[in-house]
């Protein structure tokens, strides 16, 4: 597996910084970690609510066709007085806070759940924040990335929310998202030196162009944790007999909390 996530970064960078979307809409919104920035091998990815709503490659921002439409308009077919107003990608910044809303209507569950951390990146200058998400191995895709400061230790995660069927299975089996878990530490093994040299340069990259003094990583979690939330306290007996009771999560690092809105990126860290 060949491991890239700051391939190109640099010269976006230089690019990135000097556009009028950037310079009037995203630069305050990252700052304020409201939205989320994260480096992709020859791309920018820019998340909101949920939903990637820009990613910056070849000197342009692309946004999927969907949040370029006014999703007021529920009819299934559009007169022709609607028409002019169903395109809002002419003018990109007078139409940024509509792509935005867009957004949040088309996020799943769990990348909203997880949107719940940007304000606790790496802009927010806590000793452990929120660094990366969607992080693709070679056995699938890791939902986040989290790092302390303090030990240097890059630790990732995988969320679930409790509507998530790979969380369930019949008692005294194991649920498919353990498997899941258990392929993604085993490229943490395999990939490991790849994988922390790549972080290294993430790091060193944010510290160049951005107000940071992140230190460079220099370890690895050696194991996956699962990070679950969007249950009520009547759900809670289900975790507890089918995930908890019957040994299902033996061996694996997990933290529960109903209300992803309430997750602390510290006590997920920490506590998983």
């Amino acid at each position: 597996m060949e491991f890239n996530r700051t391939k190109g970064i640099e010269n976006l960078l230089e690019n990135l910084i000097k556009e009028d979307l950037y310079i009037e809409c995203l630069e305050k919104d990252i700052k304020n970690a409201n939205v989320f920035m994260a480096f992709r091998s020859g791309a920018i990815d820019f998340y909101y609510g949920g939903s990637k709503i820009y990613s910056y490659t070849n000197n342009q921002f692309l946004s999927h066709r969907k949040f370029c439409i006014n999703a007021d308009i529920k009819d299934e077919y559009i007169n022709q007085d609607k028409l002019n107003i169903l395109n809002i990608i002419t003018c990109p910044i007078q139409n940024y806070k509509l792509i935005k809303d867009n957004a949040k209507k088309y996020g799943g569950v769990e990348d909203q759940g997880i949107s719940n951390l940007f304000n606790q990146d790496y802009f927010s200058q806590k000793d452990i924040f929120l660094l990366d998400i969607e992080i693709a191995l070679e056995n699938g895709r890791i939902d986040i990335l989290l790092y302390d400061n303090n030990t240097s230790t890059l630790k990732f995660v995988e969320a679930k929310d409790y509507s998530n069927k790979e969380l369930w299975s019949t008692i005294g089996t194991k649920p498919e998202v353990i498997g899941q878990i258990e392929r993604y530490n085993k490229d943490l093994k395999n990939f490991n030196d790849e994988i922390l040299n790549e972080y290294q340069k993430y790091i060193n990259i944010l510290n160049k162009y951005f107000p940071l003094k992140i230190n460079e990583p220099k370890t690895i979690a050696e194991d996956t944790s699962l990070y679950m939330f969007g249950f009520d306290q009547n759900q809670k007996n289900k975790i507890e007999n089918s995930l908890k009771g019957d040994n299902s999560l033996e061996n694996i690092n997990y933290y529960f909390i109903g209300n992803a809105k309430k997750t602390k990126v510290k006590e997920l860290f920490e506590k998983a």
